[in-house]
């Protein structure tokens, strides 16, 4: 994938440490800035503090989940926000894009298909 132009920023919000860690190395390889945040309340917290130009969210989180985070970030942002979850059911995905995803990606997903999906958020950069 060819580095964005202007090196966009990414916020990552995941509980799993090791998928931060994972999603970090992938995308700064990629040319981003990124940034994590292991629960929804730090990650709301990042998110004022210097907002992203995109936001990969974890679905199941314990402090509050991503459907909560998602609608949270809608009251104050219209960042991009890519749902990440193990969560396969159809009803799930539609409660995401609900509550303001701008897409969802289900666990574990391909480095290409991730890339092809933050390609496409930070390109649109709108949400539903």
């Amino acid at each position: 994938m060819t580095p964005p132009t202007a090196a966009a920023s990414i916020l990552v919000v995941d509980d799993d440490a090791y998928v931060c860690l994972s999603l970090q190395a992938l995308l700064e390889e990629e040319g981003y800035r990124v940034r994590t945040a292991g629960s929804g309340i730090e990650g709301l917290r990042l998110l004022q503090e210097e907002p992203p130009d995109l936001v990969i969210l974890d679905l199941l989180m314990p402090d509050m989940d991503g459907l909560e985070v998602c609608r949270r970030i809608r009251e104050v942002s219209t960042v991009p926000v890519l749902m990440l979850t193990a969560r396969m059911e159809e009803q799930e995905h539609l409660r995401t894009l609900v509550a303001g995803a701008s897409g969802y990606l289900i666990k574990p997903v391909s480095q290409d298909k991730l890339r092809k999906a933050i390609r496409a958020a930070l390109r649109r950069g709108d949400v539903p």
